[in-house]
């Protein structure tokens, strides 16, 4: 899989758990201890897939609870 490929997945990925849980790119940066600017490059799939520890960090921050997970 091409590189720009995957930067493309993973920024639909993103985008879509971020709005399903109903967070900004604010909220979402500081579970994931990046910048507002960080998740939005992420989103648009301008971070090189190098900086995988930053979505990685997110997926991990997304199993806390929030507005959509089950109680």
């Amino acid at each position: 899989m091409s590189e720009s490929r995957l930067a493309r997945q993973i920024a639909t990925a993103v985008r879509h758990e971020r709005e399903r849980r109903q967070l900004t790119q604010l909220a979402l940066a500081d579970l994931a201890g990046l910048s507002q600017g960080g998740v939005a490059r992420i989103e648009r799939g301008e971070d090189r897939v190098s900086r995988l520890s930053a979505p990685s960090r997110w997926w991990a921050g997304r199993r806390r609870p929030g507005p959509c997970s089950p109680r």
